[in-house]
């Protein structure tokens, strides 16, 4: 799976890891990351993730969780699965955790 990531802060992020913990929307662990993004930048994070389900089949609460340099960010999510059984990840809310 692919996500774009957006820095919306007047300052550099660091993301330092990333993982996908859902039972049936999951990552291969914790991946750790050297990516910096420039305040207004965005970047391509690209996850391989397991996830088989029938076609028409909706995933609720899977998370893309981020470790930056500064907290853990929380992309909450819907996987709905396309007639092919293809998922689409739809992300419904982000909230984030200061890591101090």
């Amino acid at each position: 799976m692919t996500w774009r990531v957006v820095n919306v802060s007047d300052g550099r992020v660091a993301i330092v890891e990333a993982w996908v913990p859902h039972g049936r929307f999951r990552g291969e662990g914790h991946l750790p990351l050297n990516v910096v993004i420039a305040p207004g930048a965005s970047h391509l994070l690209e996850i391989a993730v397991n996830a088989r389900e029938e076609p028409g089949t909706i995933v609720e609460n899977a998370f893309l969780i981020l470790r930056t340099d500064m907290c853990r960010v929380f992309a909450r999510m819907s996987v709905p699965f396309d007639g092919t059984g293809r998922p689409r990840p739809v992300v419904e809310a982000v909230t984030a955790q200061s890591l101090e």
